[in-house]
């Protein structure tokens, strides 16, 4: 189904913001999918960890 997939899909980004954690897009793409699988203590997590990098991103975290 379309949520196992998602799920997979949160595992492998996961790994690439591991490798590349000052890489924006891939945070943002991050929360994203966790805000589809309703993982919004990740989507949190995520945004309050953007605001030291890039506020203008964690803004567009917050909303989604």
């Amino acid at each position: 189904s379309d949520i196992t997939h998602t799920d997979k899909a949160l595992g492998f980004i996961e790994k690439a913001r591991f490798l590349a954690p000052d890489d924006a897009e891939i945070c943002l793409l991050s929360a994203k999918t966790a805000k589809i699988l309703g993982k919004s203590v990740i989507v949190d997590a995520m945004g309050y960890n953007m605001i030291l990098l890039e506020p203008e991103l964690a803004i567009k975290i917050f909303q989604l």
